[in-house]
């Protein structure tokens, strides 16, 4: 083909039918900008994922960290809250076991009488220890035996009434002697061994107050273990065992000042009192009374031949029968010197008439020893008067029996003679 047979139109078709030219720079540059924009951010967002997760795992970590932590904060403020509410409690209790102690010791104070005391701190250590049983055991005068004087609760175990000081190990060593199992450890002889498989608990508590055995508490519960509270027991045993020494120092001197000390017997001063005492009872009650006055015949004589040795033996031994024939109602005083009145209360003339002449015949037959030897019989001289045919007060009818007396030693001595108004004139 030649060069003429190329036109315009097959110029159009070859650049139809040919492949077209691919494109420029400046025609294709915002969209190759913009993916490779895409690209970056794409590169970045997929390297960033793992930072992300890091960062996400971080606090997720700081997270469960802050919670065991709160958690382990809550756990020990429960159990601070815990223990504060039981210290709280156990607080409390101090505090309404140190009142009632408290109350005890002020009760313990206002006792007249040991029975009194012993009373009440059955009732404080049986609210106390309410499932202890306790029993107190105090030493007799002579300090040879233990006596069971007051009891409460039910014993796990038997214990003897009285027993010998030694046979309490608590009385022994001085101190508390507690067992925890009565079936594996020493316990004293005074208590007896439990059932089998029966647990046991006890404890012996010594009382003693100047340096003077008293006795000792006697507690006895379930075991094994310790009995629940014993020093709340020690304490009480301390104040116990110092209101005891107390009481019995206040009844020593009180009979001191009410006892003769020669004879045993009351003194003047008690004898007024108890007189007058004893009338305006048997007066509400309707009943007689009686006073009986009594005198050593040649008494100086006597004195003088044997001496206040011999004369103090004599009146000694008269206090002592005198103290041993009377009921236990009736009241033997000492009057003063070798004079002694006896009161008797509920008894008529007949009565005290009978009892007087006992007394004449047992007394006119005692024997006094002194000095390796027996001091030679004496006679006695009594009168009598009655309430209330005789007078209505105390002091008529002393001084009317003691008219009647010395009647009777005027009339020979050695006998015994009734309140005669035509003889003895007002007495």
């Amino acid at each position: 083909m030649t060069a003429k047979a190329w036109t315009p139109h097959a110029r159009r078709s070859t650049r139809m039918h040919s492949a077209p030219p691919a494109p420029s720079a400046s025609r294709c540059g915002p969209w190759s900008s913009s993916r490779r924009s895409a690209d970056l951010l794409l590169g970045l967002a997929l390297a960033g994922i793992p930072f992300g997760l890091a960062v996400v795992a971080s606090v997720y970590g700081i997270l469960l960290s802050e919670l065991r932590r709160r958690s382990r904060a809550e756990k020990r403020a429960a159990s601070a809250s815990q223990q504060l509410a039981g210290n709280l409690e156990q607080i409390e209790r101090s505090s309404a076991d140190l009142q009632t102690l408290g109350r005890y010791t002020g009760l313990l104070q206002s006792c007249a009488n040991p029975e009194e005391a012993l009373e009440i701190s059955a009732r404080t250590l049986e609210a106390l220890m309410p499932n202890v049983a306790g029993s107190v055991y105090l030493l007799r005068a002579s300090n040879d035996r233990v006596e069971n004087i007051v009891s409460w609760g039910t014993p796990l175990v038997e214990t003897s009434a009285f027993l010998p000081p030694s046979d309490c190990w608590a009385i022994r060593r001085g101190q508390p002697h507690v067992i925890d199992d009565l079936l594996r450890d020493a316990s004293c002889p005074h208590i007896s061994r439990p059932e089998p498989g029966q647990s046991v608990a006890t404890a012996c508590i010594p009382m003693s107050a100047q340096g003077v055995q008293i006795g000792f508490l006697f507690l006895s519960g379930a075991g094994p273990g310790p009995l629940p509270r014993l020093n709340i027991a020690e304490s009480a045993v301390e104040q116990l065992s110092l209101a005891l020494s107390n009481l019995r120092l206040r009844e020593s001197l009180r009979l001191q000042s009410i006892r003769d000390p020669l004879t045993g017997l009351y003194n003047r001063r008690y004898l007024e009192e108890s007189l007058t005492r004893e009338i305006a009872r048997c007066g509400r009650r309707d009943f007689p009374l009686s006073v009986i006055m009594l005198d050593v015949d040649h008494f100086k004589q006597f004195n003088d031949t044997h001496g206040h040795g011999g004369g103090d033996a004599l009146l000694a031994a008269i206090g002592q029968l005198l103290g041993s024939r009377l009921r236990g109602e009736d009241i033997a005083c000492r009057y003063g010197g070798e004079e002694f009145t006896v009161i008797l209360p509920e008894s008529d003339s007949n009565n005290a008439l009978r009892q007087a002449e006992e007394l004449r015949l047992a007394l006119s037959q005692m024997s006094v020893p002194f000095s390796g030897k027996t001091l030679p019989p004496i006679t006695i001289s009594l009168g009598v008067a009655t309430y209330p045919a005789d007078g209505v007060a105390g002091l008529t009818l002393l001084r009317k029996a003691d008219a009647a007396l010395y009647r009777a030693k005027r009339s020979g001595r050695n006998q015994v003679l009734r309140f005669d108004p035509a003889l003895d004139g007002a007495g």
